[in-house]
């Protein structure tokens, strides 16, 4: 009895329907997660601080999300003692870092944390030095 039906006409209106009911599904859906998977929020307020004069600069994260919202080149290290020496050198910095490794500092340096933003489960932290 099934091989007598046609199955052809329901085959091809399963994906046109699940296209219409996901289209509007997701355009709901998809901009509410931006806040919460993306650093574009945390990328915009760097790109202000970049255009004030302050140097971006990025600690033990992958900085190429944060320059692509930023359009800014940050300088980026996974050592500790490079960002120190660049600190040192740069009279005004912004500085993008994970909470828990800011944490695990021991000696930590006089920043002003500005902002912090969940993205994906992990804490980040805008930090500045030379602030008003």
């Amino acid at each position: 009895m099934l091989k007598d039906r046609d199955y052809r006409a329901p085959l091809l209106f399963m994906p046109l329907a699940v296209t219409l009911w996901l289209l509007p599904v997701g355009t709901l859906v998809a901009p509410s997660l931006d806040n919460a998977m993306s650093p574009k929020r945390q990328a915009l307020m760097l790109k202000e601080y970049a255009e004030d004069g302050y140097r971006p600069m990025a600690w033990r994260i992958y900085s190429g999300i944060f320059s692509y919202y930023s359009e800014q080149e940050l300088y980026e290290s996974n050592q500790w003692e490079d960002i120190e020496q660049e600190l040192a050198k740069t009279p005004k910095a912004a500085l993008i870092v994970r909470e828990r490794h800011w944490k695990s500092l021991k000696d930590k340096p006089a920043l002003l944390q500005v902002d912090r933003q969940v993205i994906s489960g992990e804490p980040y932290l805008l930090m500045l030095k030379q602030f008003d």
